[in-house]
């Protein structure tokens, strides 16, 4: 689908939101059907063990749909983050290329975000601030795995690098946005509640509209923090991000490399960017440029085929 072209620029709190909602509503129905294609099935098996079985048969399986959304909402997340980067950036986004795109990447992926979850944990059972401080280190630590293909630990110190300084900016956003979304998706539940009790029509009523406000509302909180993702870079790294945009469309949206800062630039043209020089060696799995002596490719990790003697 074809896609509006975004200013990519600092923004304040009130840059983001406007952007968001702009991002959101010109992309309605991408952003719905990432996250539909999960969210309303699972709602609709919800909705028919209620239905069908009654409450307490919904309740035996609720621990396994609350696993399984758990799971999948992981993966709603990497294609809702493939898909709003590729809008923002002036990019072709569908539902299918978003979900391929991570689904190639599904282990290293899930790696990604159990080691995330572990160290949350972790800080949680020590002490609750660690844990609060670790949650902050990795609230970019699925961006960063999309859109600059670093996966596990890497992942996670880079997301830590990122938000180091603006540790303040990202709680208060993601606050006022949580409270939208919130509201949003509990408010209708607690009125379900509040006029229909615990029937099975308000079971039944509660699931779906539980199915469906994941759909249609959880995507603004995911604009949000990748918004916020790319202002911290602009801001803390100069980056020209449609140099990245031309970037992921020659290698057919394969994350760029952390750029330098922009002084590094002064001396270079622009048609040197990406381009390697002619006596430059390349690595034979992904063409990228590799650095002298290197013994593992930098981009793919794949080993580095040495020329023959």
């Amino acid at each position: 689908m074809a896609t509006q072209t975004y200013e990519l620029k600092p923004r304040g709190y009130g840059g983001i939101l406007d952007a968001t909602f702009d991002l959101y509503k010109q992309n309605f129905l991408l952003f719905v059907g990432i996250a539909g294609i999960v969210y309303i099935p699972l709602a609709i098996v919800q909705a028919l063990m209620l239905t069908i079985g009654g409450q307490t048969l919904a309740m035996a399986a609720a621990g396994v749909i609350a696993f399984v959304s758990v799971f999948l909402a992981l993966f709603v997340s990497g294609a809702m983050t493939k898909a709003i980067s590729d809008v923002y950036l002036g990019q072709e986004a569908s539902v299918a290329e978003s979900y391929s795109y991570v689904l190639r990447r599904w282990l290293p992926y899930l790696w990604t975000n159990i080691l995330s979850l572990v160290l949350v944990m972790l800080g949680i059972i020590l002490c609750f601030v660690p844990g609060v401080v670790f949650a902050f280190w990795i609230v970019f630590a699925s961006e960063v795995f999309v859109i600059e293909g670093k996966a596990g630990w890497q992942a996670i110190q880079r997301s830590r690098e990122l938000v180091g300084g603006h540790w303040g900016r990202a709680f208060v956003l993601l606050f006022l946005v949580g409270i939208l979304v919130a509201v949003l998706q509990t408010g209708p539940t607690a009125l379900i509640g509040a006029l229909l009790g615990k029937t099975a029509a308000g079971h039944v009523l509660s699931a779906a509209w539980q199915g469906l406000s994941s759909t249609v509302v959880a995507p603004i909180q995911m604009i949000a923090l990748i918004l916020l993702y790319y202002d911290i870079r602009i801001r803390k790294e100069a980056f020209d991000l449609q140099v990245l945009a031309e970037q992921m469309a020659e290698w057919g949206a394969t994350p760029s490399p952390r750029p330098a800062p922009v002084s590094d630039y002064a001396s270079t043209s622009p048609a040197d960017f990406g381009t390697a020089s002619p006596t430059a060696a390349t690595c034979a799995s992904c063409g990228r440029p590799l650095q002298p002596e290197a013994a593992i490719c930098e981009h793919c990790g794949q080993p580095v085929e040495k020329p023959p003697a």
